[in-house]
């Protein structure tokens, strides 16, 4: 782009002129340029890029606030660093809005990653991924371990008995952890959650306690049904795949993938259906299956979904406070995006709707209209 054609942009965006499409180049070469990426782009034509902006929106994901809008391509921020070269600082120098803020100041918030702390029978806690190993250590009559994709493995190192000891793995703010249980059964566990365990699966059901998040793979065993308690539910499978999202202070929420399960012995799900337990009565309903467990799979999803409740996912897996200024009740918002991006890609987003908007000060976010 020529000096001249980037000063002519860099005029319509501080007098508020700027298309939507124009907006989003000028904004994006500021997040590349404040989050210090290296990106180069030599002799680009403003029209064709102009042009590709607007082919490039209509093939992307849909973010909805009562009308819809299209996320970004990732390479326009890259196109912005044309902008930057032939006009230096004068976009800081005149122009700041929250997006902007939003982009500069949370360099410092880390997405969430894998870790975890284990708590013994005996009260002993293990920060995982620092005190274990690949090499089994004898826990009761229990070998535990750390295999070589960093998962924590239990593996019962004899048959019979009765087993008394219970193990609790907790996850904190920004963290996730993937553990597989003394029967083979696969455990994902969610930021601020924590499941409570046996060592050894005795008696007639392998039971477990569940506080928060956490996506199922239930070993099959006919003989021996699997029990999951959340937040006074009970679920029982024989052999499943399900998610159960039971933090407190809200629902508990029930979506089934594969196999059956049943809640309180009473509502049946089937694969696709999901069940909401607000601890007073439990409604059954279609479940977005893809969207309950996006979280597992590295991904933000929402479908029309309330911005306080998205708000909550962000807070708990970036690990920061959020406060609301205004009424925000009524926004919902539909899109994905990567929970390893940087905060800011995450809030930009849902800014780009133009209906929500966000104030960052230190680790605590502030939700405006």
């Amino acid at each position: 782009m020529s000096k001249e054609k980037a000063e002519q942009l860099l005029k319509k965006f501080v007098e508020g002129r700027c298309t939507p499409y124009e907006k989003a180049i000028v904004e994006s070469w500021y997040i590349s340029f404040s989050t210090e990426q290296k990106v180069s782009i030599e002799d680009e034509d403003y029209e064709g890029m102009k042009a590709e902006v607007f082919q490039s929106a209509l093939a992307q994901k849909t973010v909805t606030s009562q009308k819809s809008y299209r996320l970004w391509p990732r390479w326009v921020a890259a196109a912005g660093i044309v902008i930057a070269i032939s006009a230096g600082l004068m976009l800081m120098k005149t122009r700041s809005t929250p997006a902007m803020v939003t982009a500069f100041e949370t360099r410092h918030i880390k997405a969430g990653s894998s870790k975890a702390v284990l708590v013994l029978a005996d009260g002993t806690q293990i920060n995982l991924g620092e005190a274990l190993s690949r090499t089994p250590v004898l826990i009761g009559k229990t070998q535990v371990a750390l295999d070589e994709s960093g998962r924590l493995v239990y593996q019962a190192s004899e048959k019979g008995g009765v087993s008394t000891d219970f193990n609790t793995i907790s996850t904190p703010l920004g963290g996730q952890y993937e553990i597989i249980l003394p029967d083979q059964t696969h455990v994902w566990l969610n930021a601020s959650s924590s499941l409570r365990f046996p060592t050894r699966f005795n008696g007639d059901f392998r039971t477990v306690n569940l506080t928060g998040e956490a996506y199922f793979e239930v070993a099959h065993n006919a003989a021996q049904p699997f029990h999951v308690n959340s937040n006074g539910q009970l679920i029982e499978v024989l052999g499943t795949h399900f998610n159960v999202e039971s933090y407190t202070g809200g629902a508990t929420i029930s979506t089934l993938l594969e196999g059956s399960v049943r809640i309180n012995n009473n509502v049946l799900l089937h694969p696709g259906e999901q069940s909401v337990n607000d601890g007073l009565k439990i409604i059954t309903q279609p479940a977005i299956t893809g969207e309950a467990t996006a979280w597992k799979d590295g991904k933000f999803k929402f479908t029309n979904k309330n911005i306080k409740v998205i708000m909550r996912e962000i807070a708990r897996w970036y690990n920061v406070e959020v406060a609301y200024q205004g009424d925000v009740d009524g926004k919902s918002f539909s899109g994905s995006v990567s929970r390893f991006d940087q905060i800011h890609k995450v809030l930009n987003l849902l800014e780009s709707t133009n209906t929500i908007h966000f104030k960052v000060e230190g680790r605590r976010i502030t939700v405006m209209p």
